[in-house]
């Protein structure tokens, strides 16, 4: 999206300024153009917004996969804490059982 925004937004410019050309100036004419360029503004602000929501959701999704991959690894380092601590008080329970 962040390299097709600005090629997409040049060729509508140079597509109108083409068409623009063609024709004979008269009001209707003028009326349109200005219509076209308030519609061609309008579509870049939509193009630039939606750029600009893609780049924000591709940072949180790499935020939030940073933010899992930590907690996993968090998650797995207590496990094994919890796991040797029960470990260690079966030994020592059956230490003293048995001795």
């Amino acid at each position: 999206m962040n390299t097709i925004a600005p090629h997409l937004a040049m060729a509508t410019v140079v597509a109108l300024h083409h068409l623009g050309g063609a024709h004979a100036p008269s009001a209707a004419h003028k009326a349109a153009q200005a219509a076209g360029g308030a519609s061609l503004v309008i579509m870049i602000l939509v193009v630039a917004f939606l750029a600009t929501m893609v780049r924000a959701a591709r940072s949180v999704a790499t935020t939030m996969g940073q933010l899992v991959g930590e907690l996993l690894r968090l998650a797995t380092t207590m496990a094994s804490v919890l796991l040797t601590a029960v470990l260690g008080v079966t030994l020592a329970v059956a230490l003293l059982l048995y001795h």
